[in-house]
């Protein structure tokens, strides 16, 4: 996987960016972005750089324009995130991790019935 250092939200910000387009140049980026918020070509141009010197998207030329691709998928660097939360954070103990997701979040009924499965299969796993 990637370098260890982890992605400050600007960096992921611009990964989801690449995860949900496949590949994007910094002009595609920027676009995206600029939709939500100001942001200057220069420093979307210096994110991609970041995270290709971190090992997260490679880039080649093509027509004139740097095309980034991801090195690494969303879930990885999502698990990781998560992992780190519950380890560094919560010192191992995920119950008020799963505490907080039940009750700050409106799950719909297809949404506890995914946990439930998650939580039985593992129980089976573990007999």
């Amino acid at each position: 996987m990637a370098d260890k250092r982890d992605l400050p939200p600007s960096e992921f910000e611009v990964m989801r960016v690449i995860w949900e387009m496949g590949s994007a140049t910094v002009r595609d980026v920027h676009d995206k972005l600029s939709k939500d918020r100001r942001l200057a070509y220069t420093s979307v141009s210096s994110l991609l750089g970041r995270l290709r010197d971190k090992g997260y998207v490679e880039v080649e030329e093509r027509d004139a324009a740097y095309v980034y691709r991801p090195l690494v998928s969303q879930d990885q660097v999502v698990l990781r995130k998560v992992s780190d939360l519950v380890n560094r954070v919560l010192g191992g103990n995920l119950a008020p991790l799963a505490s907080h997701i039940v009750r700050s979040r409106k799950l719909t009924p297809e949404q506890i019935r995914a946990l439930e499965e998650i939580v039985n299969s593992e129980e089976r796993r573990d007999d």
